[in-house]
C-alpha cells in the first residue's frame, strides 16, 4: 500500500509540475500581448479592469479554478489513500 501511495504521489507531483510550467508562461505571454494590443489601440481607459473582466489577470485570487486544476494530480493519490482507509480497505 505504501508503494502504491508513493508512486501515485510521485506521478501527481510530476504531472502537477508539467501543468504549472505549461500554463504559467502561456498565461503570462497572453497577458503581455493583450496589454500591448490595448496600448496600441488606445481606446481602453482602464487596462487592469479590462484584463480582469476578460480573464487575463494573473493573480492567485482570480485564478482559483486554474490553480485547483493544476493541483488536482498532486492531491489525487493521497485522497484515494484516505478514502481507502475510511472505507475499511485491507492492506
Amino acid at each position: 500500500m505504501d508503494l502504491v501511495l508513493s508512486v501515485s504521489l510521485f506521478w501527481g507531483v510530476t504531472l502537477t509540475c508539467v501543468i504549472v510550467v505549461t500554463y504559467l508562461p502561456a498565461a503570462s505571454v497572453l497577458r503581455a500581448r493583450a496589454i500591448c494590443a490595448l496600448e496600441r489601440k488606445g481606446g481602453i481607459a482602464d487596462t487592469g479592469k479590462w484584463l480582469s473582466d476578460n480573464g487575463l489577470e494573473i493573480s492567485p485570487a482570480k485564478q482559483l479554478p486554474q490553480i485547483a486544476a493544476m493541483l488536482a494530480p498532486l492531491i489525487a493519490g493521497p485522497i484515494s489513500s484516505l478514502l481507502g482507509t475510511f472505507s475499511g480497505a485491507q492492506h
